[in-house]
C-alpha cells in the first residue's frame, strides 16, 4: 500500500517485475515526501517503540540479537531503574547479557555485537572465548 499510495504522482511501479514491463500508475499517489508518508512513517517507528517496550523485542532481532536486546533494555529500563552496583545511584540503561542485572554504562564491559557483562558477574565462567584475529 505505501509503494502505491506513497511512490509519487506520475510515478510508475512495475508490481510484475521481471516478469512483465507492465507499469501500474496511480492517479491518486500523493507526493513521495508529504505528509501522508511523514505519518505512516511515525506511525511505523510509534508501533515499533511499542512493540519493543512490550514484547521486549525489535526488528533487528533477526540479523542482530545482541543489539536487538541492548534496545529493547533500553526501551524496558526507561530510564527508571537504578544501577545495581552498590552505592552508585545512576540510572541503569543495560542490563547484563549473562546475568540480566540492570546496571549504569560504567559498571559494565562491552563484550562486542551488542552483548555487555556487569563487572561483577557471577556468570563469567560462561562467557564464550573471543576469536582470534
Amino acid at each position: 500500500m505505501g509503494d502505491y499510495y506513497g511512490s509519487g504522482p506520475g510515478w510508475p511501479l512495475p508490481l510484475l517485475a521481471p516478469f512483465s514491463s507492465w507499469p501500474v500508475l496511480n492517479p491518486h499517489a500523493w507526493e513521495f515526501n508529504g505528509w501522508q508518508s511523514q505519518l505512516v512513517l511515525g506511525v511505523a517507528a510509534l508501533a515499533t517503540c511499542l512493540i519493543a517496550r512490550a514484547c521486549e523485542r525489535t526488528p533487528l532481532e533477526a540479523v542482530f540479537p545482541g543489539m536487538d536486546r541492548m534496545f529493547s533494555d533500553l526501551a524496558v529500563l526507561g530510564f527508571s531503574h537504578r544501577c545495581s552496583s552498590r552505592d552508585c545511584g545512576r540510572t541503569a540503561l543495560y542490563r547484563c547479557h549473562l546475568c540480566r542485572v540492570a546496571s549504569c554504562g560504567g559498571h559494565l564491559q562491552f563484550l562486542g555485537w551488542g552483548r555487555v557483562a556487569c563487572t561483577g558477574c557471577t556468570e563469567r565462567d560462561r562467557l564464550p572465548e573471543a576469536p582470534s584475529e
